[in-house]
């Protein structure tokens, strides 16, 4: 098991949630960790080993995702710190998890700059696939 503490700080006027869900199952969430309004928070969990995606929501209806590029993310060590403020624009601040338990890896998965790099070089290849073929 791995345990995950989080700390996250709010200058919203409204609760948020936050918590994780395997990466290619988002519908199966963890528990909703509430951060205050206005304040800070900390709360601490344990999950199976696994790549998974965070997630914020005010209502528990419309999601952000850390793979759909709605935040900013950066990862030393065994913590992880996201800027929400970046990405949606959700000002919650000093948003990170820190982790201890089985041996891990925190790794950024930025789904969007992979569909660039993809797709930039499907063009390269059709462009030299095109010069290299007699017409």
């Amino acid at each position: 098991m791995v345990n995950f503490s989080l700390y996250a700080t709010s200058n919203e006027t409204q609760n948020y949630y936050t918590g994780i869900a395997p990466y290619d199952n988002t519908n199966n969430r963890t528990e909703l960790l509430q951060i205050p309004a206005d304040s800070s928070s900390s709360i601490s969990f344990e999950i199976s080993p696994g790549i998974y995606d965070i997630y914020l929501t005010s209502d528990n209806i419309t999601f952000y995702w850390t793979s759909q590029g709605d935040a900013e993310g950066k990862s030393t060590s065994n913590t992880v710190t996201i800027d929400w403020a970046k990405g949606c624009g959700i000002k919650i601040y000093n948003f990170y998890f820190s982790f201890s338990g089985d041996k891990g890896e925190l790794v950024a998965v930025p789904l969007p700059s992979a569909l660039w790099l993809l797709g930039s070089s499907v063009i390269v290849f059709s462009v030299i696939r095109k010069k290299l073929l007699p017409h």
